[in-house]
């Protein structure tokens, strides 16, 4: 549930306090009006004209005025009753840190979210602190849980009214409100919960759904974060079958490989680093990979086998019964396989006598993999395949058979400048689709396939166009075309839903993009260049089209789409807009607090199968935090990625995003981090559609129209996707207003004494 605060001008008026402070654990420094200390209070929360008091069995707020030269102190208390006893309490440390108005709490960490874990059975009761003069505490409902159970009396202020979600409260000298927002089931299905009356002073909540597993806000929940050692970044991420996980990274850190690792010790200038990591987050095995410069870049999980890419400019690795067991020269590209235990099973190189590299990895299915990437290399091996080196820079594609360790396919892609592949995308049918960029005049290999509308037979200009094309599972190139205009283009990466829809990522700078009548942002506001999403058809028609966020740089990132064909965006930004929804993680992109230059910050987004954002949040602090990967597996979503401090910073400054429990939580000048999070909620398609209720227009822009209900007696609420209400009022015609809206997706919630429908509509 989320609270505000509302005052009489006798509230208003007096000295204002302290509003950016977090909770602090009471370790004997806080006191009550006569200057005891106050045991039975274990955080205690500072806002702006009335402070917190959370006890063992539930809260105080205690509202601050000036009457003449005094200062009263109002208390309004909220005990809980027939709680569990033997609750847990998990408190989470804020992404920047909040200001000191305690003397004695220097040095003292203060908290920015406060979590009494099975509070009721099933229940967790959890305290926020949220913007200048917001105070929030949720109820996350499990599947075993009762919201039924959740009692509550209230003294020090009269209950004037209640209302199914709001109650009033107050006394002669203030006044405020407790206000539910939209809460949701599992199903991500709207749920109406109300307030219950139940004696004079006493609240419990009611549901017709009260025996499902219930959440509140739409946005993700921090279960565990970490940072890794010095000097190790990490570049993927992926869960296993049993919510286990794989890291693969790169670096040159020391004594990071477990007893008993295929490699113990660090050799040459950077080595390959290969994880894994249990579900409870402790490091089962690490080991080093490589000599010389080694780097891995991406992995897959191939029939329980470790694949990973990379480089490599060593004439040391092992190759046994390799395809090319040598390496030909400056850096090649290495494929290598490694069981789930950690053991080596496979190495070989992929190169000519110049620089090649690896960008991506893909399961193709039936033990294959792709590989995509560069070649600098005239003599780059082609196998299965007619083409050859045309100059500069040529992208590349391989196909490998780790069941015999066979490459399948290599083939080289491009003109006379520079050409290049960032991913791969497996298709339903044993091919694939690569995307990536180029600046060439024209591609030299031409395709079976006719070249879909949506692309180019020649360079439209600018910096570069981005590079599409396919491979058929015969290996054979089904089509290669330009994606761009006058300006800049680079798909970066991408994947396909169950729908055989390509999900693109592109970097944009100043070009005319083909953005569709329903994108959400067209405008790079001020900012140079931008990223772009593309949805693409099974026939490479574009679907969607919308620019996403406004970047500082965008070289790393990538995606994950989910069984219901949501998608999971992480990367880069410096920007300051279009990131963050309300009730984000973080809202705000973390600023340096001397100099006010704004950070990088790694962020995440959550869009709809149809491409509109639903929630976006930073994570980062005062680092640089760049995320590069992104998995998701029941209901949790894992990044990773690399960062690096400024150690000049003061102390105060150098909060951790990291969790208590973490692997390591000291932030070093370089290295990366690994954050995993729950409570992934969304709006999904019309709940009370089945009932009847329909919205039209959907998508609208100014007025939507209500059928199949009958308005007599309804109220109507517009939530937004943090749950706030930005739209109420008595239902007495068959249409609704929201030309004032942003554009976003939006819930309607219709409640009249009989029943409470919700319906999803898109504001344009």
């Amino acid at each position: 549930m989320k609270y505000t605060i509302f005052f009489f001008l006798l509230i208003l008026a007096q000295n204002h306090l302290q509003a950016t402070t977090g909770f602090r654990e009471n370790c004997g420094q806080i006191k009550n009006q006569n200057g005891q200390q106050a045991t039975a209070v274990r955080f205690f929360l500072q806002c702006n004209g009335f402070n917190v008091q959370i006890r063992d069995n539930g809260f105080s707020y205690d509202f601050i005025r000036k009457h003449g030269k005094e200062t009263v102190i109002n208390r309004v208390d909220f005990v809980f009753e027939n709680l569990n006893p033997n609750f847990s309490v998990k408190k989470s440390v804020p992404t920047q840190p909040y200001k000191k108005s305690f003397v004695s709490d220097n040095g003292a960490i203060q908290y920015e979210k406060i979590t009494f874990s099975d509070f009721y059975p099933g229940i967790d009761l959890v305290f926020k602190r949220k913007g200048k003069d917001l105070f929030e505490y949720d109820f996350e409902i499990s599947q075993y849980g009762n919201i039924e159970d959740i009692t509550f009396n209230i003294s020090g202020a009269d209950i004037h009214a209640v209302e199914a979600t709001e109650i009033y409260l107050g006394n002669t000298f203030f006044q405020f409100k407790e206000v539910i927002p939209l809460s949701f089931d599992k199903q991500k299905n709207p749920v109406h919960v109300a307030f219950d009356l139940v004696g004079a002073n006493q609240v419990k909540f009611k549901s017709a759904t009260h025996k499902c597993e219930i959440t509140i806000d739409p946005t993700p929940e921090l279960l565990y974060a970490t940072y890794t050692k010095e000097d190790w970044g990490i570049e993927d991420v992926q869960f296993l079958n049993n919510m286990d996980y794989i890291t693969l990274g790169y670096g040159d850190p020391v004594n990071i490989a477990t007893e008993g690792a295929y490699q113990t010790t660090l050799q040459g200038t950077s080595n390959v680093i290969l994880s894994r990591f249990s579900s409870s987050n402790v490091l089962i095995w690490s080991t080093y990979f490589g000599a010389g410069l080694t780097a891995g870049f991406e992995f897959v999980i191939v029939e329980d086998k470790i694949v990973f890419c990379g480089i490599s400019n060593s004439t040391d690795l092992p190759t046994t019964d390799a395809f090319q067991p040598e390496n030909a020269g400056g850096r090649d590209i290495i494929i290598s396989v490694f069981s789930l235990d950690g053991n080596f099973e496979h190495c070989t190189y992929l190169g000519g006598q110049l620089d090649d590299s690896s960008n991506s990895i893909t399961n193709l299915g039936n033990g294959k993999i792709a590989i995509g990437g560069r070649t600098n290399s005239s003599d780059f091996p082609v196998i299965n395949s007619n083409t050859s080196f045309s100059g500069n820079t040529d992208a590349v594609v391989a196909v490998f058979d780790i069941t015999n360790y066979s490459f399948l396919l290599s083939t080289i892609i491009g003109g006379s400048q520079t050409d290049f592949i960032n991913d791969v995308i497996a298709d339903n049918n044993g091919g694939l689709v690569f995307i990536g960029a180029t600046n060439s005049a024209s591609i030299d290999v031409i395709g079976e396939d006719a070249l879909p509308p949506s692309l180019s037979q020649i360079f439209n200009g600018g910096s570069f166009d981005g590079l599409m094309g396919t491979i058929k599972s015969n290996m054979s190139l089904g089509f290669a075309g330009y994606l761009g205009s006058s300006g800049s283009e680079n798909l970066r990466f991408g994947g396909r839903n169950s729908q055989d829809k390509n999900i693109i990522i592109g970097a944009h700078a100043g070009s005319i993009t083909p953005f569709t009548a329903d994108a959400q942002f067209t405008n790079l506001e001020g900012s140079s260049d931008g990223a772009v999403l593309f949805i693409f058809d099974n026939n490479f028609n574009i679907e969607y089209c919308s620019l996403l966020f406004q970047p500082w740089s965008f070289e790393f990132g990538n995606l994950v789409i989910d069984e219901s064909d949501r998608i999971f965006v992480i990367s880069e930004t410096s920007s300051e807009v279009n990131i963050a929804t309300g009730g984000a993680f973080q809202e705000n992109l973390f600023i340096y607090p001397f100099s006010q230059i704004p950070s990088t910050d790694s962020f995440i987004f959550h869009l709809s199968p149809q491409g509109q954002k639903i929630w976006g949040t930073y994570f980062g602090n005062y680092a640089f935090q760049v995320g590069t990967a992104i998995d998701y597996k029941d209901s949790k979503l894992i990044i990773a990625g690399n960062t690096s401090s400024d150690a000049s910073f003061p102390l105060e400054y150098q909060y951790s995003i990291v969790t208590n429990d973490a692997f390591s939580q000291q932030l070093t000048s370089s290295g990366g981090f690994i954050a995993v999070f729950d409570q992934l909620v969304s709006v999904t398609e019309p709940t009370a559609s089945q009932k009847g209720l329909e919205v039209f227009p959907n998508p609208a822009s100014e007025t939507i129209y209500i059928i199949g209900h009958d308005n007599k007696g309804s109220r109507y609420y517009i939530y937004d996707l943090s749950g706030k209400v930005v739209a109420s009022q008595l239902l007495n015609q068959s249409s609704i207003n929201v030309a004032s809206l942003t554009s976003g997706i939006y819930t309607l919630a219709i409640q009249s004494e009989a029943s409470f429908y919700t319906i999803k509509f898109i504001k344009q």
